[in-house]
């Protein structure tokens, strides 16, 4: 493999720096194998080291690095802290106030366990955990060609996610049946045809980029394979569409060996301007539906492998290469069966605990989605690019586990979950801060700002607004006699429909976010993001402040509070509940009913007095919606 040795260039930087009377920090140890993520995934021991407050396995990982460097780490949070921490994880809502005076007054052992298996046997578990997935599939309901067009049956796929979570379908089924569930129905038969049709989904969901039927298709295949890479392996691939990946061992020979399963796949066309005929769409079986989903190509261009393409052109092809996988891991050439683009057999080896990348990936990635940063930090780069990981044996350590455990997520979340590391305070203390600064040892949990879905499923939420269930097929226009859609590059898709059920339900366009997810930092539909940018920016403000969507929920929250009854402190401590999940202290309960009277003052002119205190406690109620209390997880 042709790469880059990271020494010289550490090297070079002394050089340079010294000039000036400087020195670089430290110089990389070439002797350890920079091709860590690589290498097999093996059982791991529990660290030697004697460690009396470990609550579970976990811990000994983590408490043993804290010993390292010196620091302790905090005690337990808050019971109440802790069970609104666990709701937002695994459901994006708040506990109501009867499930959080539930959880205080429980004081068994197993109280917060309970809890756990409470919210994993939800429903909006899967709506909550079906959205990281989705983030990483770069879901969107809209092609993101010139015109945009529509596709009202991409939302199939999305429901597929959201019950695979729910019913904690084995991983490795999972990402099976997205590469190739249509080929393993074939293969396999029974009753499952249907939803690993609908699961390739994942693969033809793939961005559109021209505005002619199928003159964009190396750009599609290489955003298919730029998706699996990230979001599956940790890799982008795409590095080696030109030539030899300039760091990772991946070869250009490995990316068209890859990429000659998707050139052998048809992907259905979503029709655009030069090319409105909507086309290569699936039948669903006794449903009188089309899934927006793949199938092997077949005829004279059909299956089988796909030449090189000099420097990623389509108009210079080279010599053909046969299908196979990545060779840093198999080397083996990918046997084939005659007639079939292979991408059940790409399924399979992604699929296999053989694999190392596959476990490591996703167990960090549902270690980062609890606590907002993986142990990589880098989720989708687990190559020379990318961080190494901060705790590696706890990595493999996890890893195995997850295999062990069937590749269940939902046994993966109370492990974690059950972990003194999981349930610490996230206080700051200055001592640890001195020799921690960035909590790389997990002395403390991770305080942070709950994502753009929850954030808006929890205003509905408590102000009572938000509506059960699926709210079904998007309101996007239908296509006319000719099956087709009258979008065209100046004149594009451009509509967002709301409503009010939980967000995941949302339409997402390709070419534009609706306003919200843009102002709260909602994921990149056009590729597969594995950490959402975080910005704090005046326009947040604003929308607390301004907008109609917390206007409206902030009146119709203090119309909960004043049906509940009559008494302040009562409506108060309902309102902190609701929103914050504890109750006010003291002085919030004075300086509420302070506020509360110097309001009804300023509004004496109002006859109306129902209004008066509508319009008080909708001002109490935006104040707590807008507080950071209410958006960060502690």
């Amino acid at each position: 493999m042709k790469g880059k040795n990271p020494a010289v260039g550490i090297l070079l930087c002394n050089f340079l720096l010294s000039g000036m009377g400087l020195q670089a920090a430290a110089v990389v140890d070439t002797t350890q194998d920079s091709d860590w993520a690589f290498e097999p995934v093996s059982a791991v021991e529990l660290p030697a080291e004697t460690v009396d407050s470990a609550g579970s396995e976990i811990d000994y990982f983590i408490l043993a690095g804290l010993q390292k460097r010196g620091v302790e780490p905090n005690g337990p949070a808050d019971r109440s802290v802790l069970i609104r921490r666990a709701y937002f994880d695994l459901i994006g809502l708040p506990p109501t106030p009867k499930q959080v005076e539930a959880f205080l007054a429980d004081d068994s052992p197993e109280a917060f366990a309970n809890v756990v298996d409470e919210l994993l046997a939800s429903p909006h578990y899967g709506e909550r955990w079906g959205r990281h997935w989705l983030d990483l599939a770069r879901y969107g309901d809209t092609s993101g060609d010139g015109a945009d067009t529509p596709i009202p049956e991409a939302r199939l796929y999305r429901d597929y996610v959201i019950d695979a979570f729910n019913r904690d379908m084995p991983y490795d089924q999972f990402i099976t049946e997205q590469i190739a569930g249509d080929l393993w129905a074939k293969e396999e038969g029974g009753n499952r045809l249907r939803q690993r049709i609908i699961a390739t989904g994942y693969v033809a969901l793939a961005r559109r980029f021209g505005n002619r039927a199928y003159d964009d298709l190396h750009l599609v295949i290489d955003n298919t394979l730029t998706t699996i890479g990230k979001g599956m392996l940790g890799l982008n691939l795409s590095c080696a569409r030109c030539h030899d990946h300039k760091f990772d061992p991946i070869s250009i020979e490995d990316y068209y060996g890859l990429y000659g399963y998707f050139s052998s796949t048809q992907y259905p066309h979503p029709g655009t301007e030069h090319g409105r005929e909507r086309k290569n769409f699936v039948d669903l079986p006794e449903e009188g539906e089309i899934a927006y989903a793949v199938f092997d190509k077949m005829g004279e261009k059909g299956t089988g492998d796909s030449p090189l393409l000099r420097r990623g052109n389509p108009k210079d092809p080279g010599e053909k290469i046969p299908r196979g996988f990545l060779q840093r891991i198999e080397p083996k050439k990918a046997e084939i069966p005659a007639g079939q683009s292979g991408r059940l057999q790409l399924a399979r080896w992604i699929a296999s605990p053989e694999n190392p990348l596959t476990a490591r990936v996703m167990a960090n990635r549902i270690w980062q989605f609890h606590f907002s940063k993986g142990l990589v930090p880098t989720s989708n780069d687990f190559g020379n690019q990318g961080k190494p990981p901060t705790h590696p044996q706890l990595l493999d350590w996890l890893a195995h586990r997850f295999i062990e455990e069937n590749w269940s997520i939902k046994a993966m979340h109370r492990l974690i979950m059950a972990s003194s590391a999981y349930q610490r305070s996230s206080a700051m203390q200055e001592d640890k801060m001195r020799r921690d600064p960035s909590n790389e040892g997990i002395w403390r949990y991770p305080r942070h700002r709950l994502q753009a879905e929850p954030i808006r499923d929890a205003i509905l939420y408590v102000s009572g607004r938000l509506q059960k269930g699926n709210p079904g097929r998007h309101a996007f226009p239908e296509p006319d006699k000719n099956n087709e859609y009258p979008f065209t590059q100046s004149r594009p898709f451009f509509e967002d429909y709301d409503h009010e059920y939980r967000s995941v339900y949302l339409p997402s366009r390709r070419l534009g976010k609706r306003p919200f997810m843009a102002t709260f930092d909602g994921p990149d539909t056009n590729e597969c993001t594995g950490n959402r940018r975080i910005s704090t920016v005046p326009l947040q403000s604003l929308f607390w402040m301004n907008s109609d969507f917390i206007r409206n929920n902030a009146r119709s929250m203090a119309q909960r509070l004043l049906a509940a009854g009559n008494d302040t402190a009562d409506r108060l401590s309902m309102a902190y509940l609701l929103t914050l999940s504890r109750p006010p202290t003291e002085m919030e309960q004075a300086d509420f009913a302070n506020y509360l009277q110097d309001y009804r003052e300023q509004l004496d002119h109002t006859p109306d007095s129902r209004e008066r205190d509508l319009r008080a406690w909708a001002s109490i109620s935006q104040i707590l919606l807008a507080s950071n209390e209410f958006c960060f997880i502690e």
